[in-house]
């Protein structure tokens, strides 16, 4: 039960379900402080342009100090983040809020999975990746289910108090931790002298980007990804509330809210479980059958609640594979840097082109955007599929 590798993961389970205790209130919260929609955008514009900033060079010490202390630093902040904004009645201080929310998933996102990873390999002298990130991430978002669900009800009860409860109990995580976590590898952290920060930086673009044993499968990863957050930030509009009203609303979003997550969860269940044939086999007849049966039913919220988890559970699967698949030729010693350059790069491509999503689905009603997310599910499924299938044949042979 405690071994190192389970000891990494319960510190992120634990990490996200306690962010997640304010998650389903937290722009609700905001509204009652007297932030109107122009200061949350803004607000949380400040806090993406300061992981813009941080997110690189920050994985970047963490390759070369200690993962292990950037994660628990990663929850020291995330401590503080959630006790200023449970204490805070100026926008001056919900920004210097976000600025510790920001530093704190910069931090965490840049350490952790590269944490993981390498104790996982380090101790078992195997590659088994794609079971880590899977078993990881099934358990990941069932904590923040029901965390989720937590959350919902103290809220009801005590807004403000939430908050600080959220922060006590991240600061014991830190505490606790800072002892119970197993330090990494002493090979993990050793340094290049021969090499210059900028220098392994360019090195590490030019392995990912140009390097035809990673282009194509990192391309493909960011295109998903791109899919994934543009779900993530419209699957709102996708369930079409319009037609939801009064307390039923709440409890409707609620409820897909929770679906989405433990949907999540099932893709790291079969990530864990199944092999790229299996998953293959599997899924593509339901596809399939999806993207066929939306031309003959009406797409209300009704119908939606059902589909929404599902193009989750199915761009989650991809993503995750592709995420295990990367990272077995990423090296341990610069591997945060390697995901964090990954991850930034995304970002960038999201905040291009996402502007650009919700003018379109400004243009379109609800219905067809919705037919157009789910055929769009179908492609992306289909071209992954045949991507990684000639990818692993082509490796097989010896091509690469």
């Amino acid at each position: 039960m405690w071994t190192p590798v389970n000891k990494i993961i319960i510190f992120g389970i634990l990490f996200g379900s306690t962010r997640m205790l304010v998650g389903a209130i937290s722009v609700i919260y905001l509204v009652t402080k007297g932030l109107n929609v122009s200061d949350i955008a803004l607000l949380k514009t400040f806090q993406m342009s300061v992981m813009f900033m941080f997110d690189i060079p920050l994985a970047y010490i963490s390759d070369r100090k200690s993962k292990k202390i950037s994660i628990v630093l990663a929850s020291l902040f995330a401590s503080l983040w959630l006790f200023l904004i449970g204490n805070s009645s100026t926008l001056g201080w919900f920004y210097i809020a976000e600025f510790f929310n920001a530093i704190s998933l910069s931090m965490f996102n840049g350490a952790f999975i590269a944490y993981l990873i390498n104790m996982k390999k380090h101790l078992e002298d195997n590659d088994a990746i794609k079971e880590i990130i899977g078993q990881y991430n099934k358990y990941h978002f069932i904590g923040m289910g029901f965390a989720a669900y937590i959350g919902s009800l103290i809220a009801g009860r005590s807004i403000d108090g939430l908050w600080i409860l959220s922060s006590v109990i991240m600061l014991v995580i830190t505490i606790t931790f800072y002892f119970f976590l197993p330090v990494e590898p002493q090979e993990e952290k050793t340094s290049n002298k021969h090499n210059t920060p900028m220098k392994e930086l360019i090195n590490i673009f030019r392995d990912i980007f140009i390097n035809s044993n990673n282009n194509i499968q990192v391309s493909l990863f960011l295109f998903i990804a791109l899919y994934y957050q543009i779900i993530i930030q419209f699957w709102q509009l996708m369930l079409n509330g319009e037609s939801i009203t009064g307390d039923y609303n709440i409890h409707y979003y609620g409820l897909a809210f929770i679906a989405i997550l433990f949907a999540q969860a099932l893709a790291g269940f079969v990530i864990e479980k199944f092999s790229l044939k299996s998953i293959v086999t599997i899924f593509s007849p339901l596809i399939l059958l999806v993207s066929i049966t939306i031309k003959f039913i009406v797409l209300d919220a009704t119908t939606m609640i059902f589909l929404i988890p599902l193009l989750f559970f199915i761009s989650k699967i991809m993503m995750l594979f592709l995420q295990a698949d990367v990272h077995t030729r990423i090296p341990s010693k610069l591997r945060a840097t390697y995901d964090s350059v990954i991850s930034t790069s995304g970002k960038i491509i999201i905040f291009l082109v996402l502007p650009i999503i919700g003018y379109g689905m400004e243009k379109t009603n609800y219905e067809a955007t919705n037919r157009y997310f789910v055929i769009a599910l179908t492609v992306i499924f289909f071209i992954f599929t045949f991507v990684v299938t000639i990818y692993r044949k082509r490796n097989s042979e010896g091509n690469l």
